[in-house]
């Protein structure tokens, strides 16, 4: 009987143990004082150019020469960029291509002719997605 009341007393205590601890666990993990493994995060060179030159130009838009771009790893080329242009208007012809910096992304600006319209399609170019598409339609009414 003694031996009984030894085992139940020593299991109940070892689940008020498990308790506390995982409560102390919880508060531990909630306020953030858990030591986290020491990883130092390097950033891609074009991340620190694209926060850098957003530091600098505070959001400012503006060109991108040839020999800039060079310097940035990870971007699609410009003929790229106008296939990428190209495949979503689905025909015309390319009239001009400009790189520009917007909202601290780095963009192509392709301007395509279409058999009856023209079109500026800006391509990302550090992910080769599709941003604005802006259609100039000409006005068809006369006087």
């Amino acid at each position: 009987m003694i031996k009984k009341r030894s085992s139940i007393t020593l299991m109940l205590l070892l689940a008020v143990l498990i308790i506390i601890n995982s409560f102390f666990i919880a508060a531990l993990t909630m306020n953030g004082n858990i030591a986290k493994p020491m990883v130092k995060e390097t950033p891609s060179i074009q991340q620190s150019v694209v926060d850098q030159e957003m530091e600098d130009d505070d959001y400012q838009d503006e060109e991108i020469t040839p020999q800039e771009l060079e310097k940035i790893d990870g971007l699609i080329t410009e003929e790229t960029a106008k296939k990428i242009a190209l495949a979503h208007i689905g025909e015309g012809r390319v009239t001009g291509v400009e790189s520009e910096k917007e909202d601290g992304r780095i963009l192509y600006g392709i301007d395509i002719e279409t058999n009856n319209d023209e079109v500026e399609v800006e391509v990302e170019a550090s992910t080769g997605e599709i941003g604005e598409v802006e259609w100039n339609e000409e006005d068809d009414d006369e006087d």
